[in-house]
């Protein structure tokens, strides 16, 4: 007996599928397959069809070729019947008999499945896929007879072909698809995820509208994934709320490359996955993208070089500190006005509503889409949805759901305008002195604000992700950050002691600070200090 590994399938996992797991399951198979036999040469159709009448069939493959090399696609038309679960028993001629005909009677041609009956008029191969049980050779036999004996003697098919899959096939299928492997036992939805995963996340499924330097970007990372032989990790960055994230997964939906990526919230969490080690080593056949998020300077440090050919690395990041190379064609920049306006639209603001928001959003997707929802959900004094005051505070305070009195909004505003002073700042681990050294400055000016209420506060942003990172935190969107950072100066600028404001603070976070005075534009006081 073999060593079993993460990419072992036991029995166990094709079993337990349900109806619609075992459909999306053989799904993927066939893509992955036709994927890597040349999608140019296969037409696959497999809907997610499990409480629809599919005439017997659940996924089809077309191919012209005379040969397919592939145990799984033969040639001409292959139409795919999928049953799960473990009380199917296919050797039996009454589960046949459902099988092929369902409820009608009698079991002749006319009754068979509409699709099951295409499949084969076109002189195509019907297989009859069973993930819920393992078949002996006589089982298999037997099922084969049952079938091809109702297609002869009661539908009139001279010569029909036929082929029978129970899970010996298809864990035999499995070994040249490791990343299905992974998906099939669960592993891809816990730390990592793969591409069908990743777009169900809620900031995915917003619709995405490219510009021109968006369009060029995307083409210009799949070449890149598309490229043979080692390459550096493709460093994909921009201004927070810039849409960077939304426009990898974009990037990488096509047949040919969504079925390798596997996606990484974090630099720690692939650190941390069984997967590193496997994915990286270089006498590793597996071939993946790895889409690691939210890599900054700290982060980065983590990934160890690739020594896989095959593994492509894709780092997402707000920006190019301390990144190898030329890294300026891979900026995400903003969107233009036609852009932006067409994404507040989608929610059915009117267009001189949009026309009137769209320079508030400053090229940010992610803007766009908060401006928009505001607008559309908007009941109340018609006046103050064209206040930009009430659209920011909407980024932090959501006002159905949270019932915050006067003084605790004030405090979440106080954290939020010390917090946008720095460019971003170290929260976790050996970086969290300089969140310690910000509570600290909240406390100068409130000193009922203690370092616990600081945390909580920080933790609450987090979690609404205006607040985004990992051990090094960033305001998002920037647009909102550079507000805050304003109201900062216009509420406290006034009395400030610079040399006396930065002497104590950390020196990585004394930089991050001077960082921002770039907008003092922005503020007078700012202006003065600059």
């Amino acid at each position: 007996m073999g060593i079993e590994t993460i990419f072992t399938t036991k029995k166990e996992h094709l079993r337990d599928l349900n109806p619609t797991d075992a459909e999306d399951f053989f799904r993927e198979l066939l893509r992955a397959e036709v994927l890597r036999r040349g999608p140019e040469n296969f037409k696959i159709d497999a809907p997610r069809t499990t409480n629809v009448s599919d005439g017997g069939i659940d996924a089809t493959v077309d191919t012209k070729l005379p040969v397919t090399q592939s145990d799984i696609i033969a040639p001409g038309k292959n139409g795919y019947q999928i049953k799960s679960g473990k009380a199917f028993k296919p050797w039996q001629k009454s589960e046949i008999k459902k099988a092929l005909f369902g409820d009608k009677t009698p079991p002749n041609r006319e009754s068979l499945g509409a699709c099951i009956q295409a499949c084969l008029d076109a002189d195509g191969t019907y297989i009859l896929v069973c993930t819920g049980i393992h078949l002996s050779k006589s089982n298999v036999e037997k099922t084969c007879s049952h079938i091809e004996k109702y297609l002869k003697e009661r539908c009139e098919y001279e010569n029909p072909k036929v082929k029978v899959w129970s899970q010996a096939d298809l864990i035999n299928f499995l070994d040249e698809f490791p990343l299905l492997v992974l998906g099939l036992r669960g592993l891809l939805e816990g730390k990592f995820k793969s591409h069908w995963g990743w777009s169900k996340d809620a900031g995915m499924q917003v619709p995405f509208v490219p510009g021109e330097s968006q369009e060029k970007l995307i083409a210009k990372i799949q070449n890149e994934l598309r490229r043979d032989g080692p390459s550096d990790p493709l460093p994909v960055w921009g201004a927070p709320g810039i849409g960077k994230t939304r426009l990898v997964l974009e990037a990488t939906k096509t047949d040919d490359l969504s079925p390798r990526v596997i996606y990484f919230h974090s630099a720690s969490q692939f650190r941390d996955s069984i997967l590193m080690g496997e994915l990286l080593h270089g006498d590793n056949q597996l071939s993946a993208i790895v889409v690691i998020d939210g890599c900054d300077p700290h982060s980065r440090t983590f990934i160890p070089r690739n020594q896989n050919p095959q593994v492509k690395l894709v780092t997402i990041s707000n920006d190019c500190d301390g990144v190898p190379g030329k890294v300026s064609g891979w900026e995400v920049l903003s969107l233009d006005n036609k852009q932006t306006r067409e994404i507040i639209q989608e929610y059915g603001v009117p267009e001189f509503q949009a026309d009137r928001h769209t320079d508030l959003c400053s090229g940010s997707p992610f803007v766009a889409h908060h401006v928009g929802k505001t607008l559309a959900n908007f009941s109340g004094d018609a006046s103050k949805v064209l206040s930009e005051d009430y659209i920011y505070q909407r980024f932090y305070i959501d006002f159905e759901k949270e019932k915050l009195s006067d003084s605790e909004v004030k405090l979440r505003q106080r954290v939020l305008r010390h917090i946008a002073l720095f460019k971003q700042f170290g929260f976790e681990g050996d970086v969290s002195g300089e969140g310690v050294a910000i509570a600290e400055k909240v406390k100068e000016v409130d000193g009922s604000t203690t370092p616990m209420m600081f945390q909580e506060i920080v933790t609450d942003l987090k979690k609404s992700k205006i607040l985004k990172g990992e051990f090094t935190l960033h305001i998002t969107p920037k647009v909102l950050h550079i507000k805050l950072w304003k109201e900062w100066w216009d509420v406290y600028g006034r009395s400030l002691d610079l040399a006396g404001f930065i002497q104590d603070l950390p020196p990585k976070l004394s930089d991050w600070f001077y960082q921002m005075i770039k907008y003092a534009a922005e503020s007078r006081k700012a202006s003065e200090i600059a």
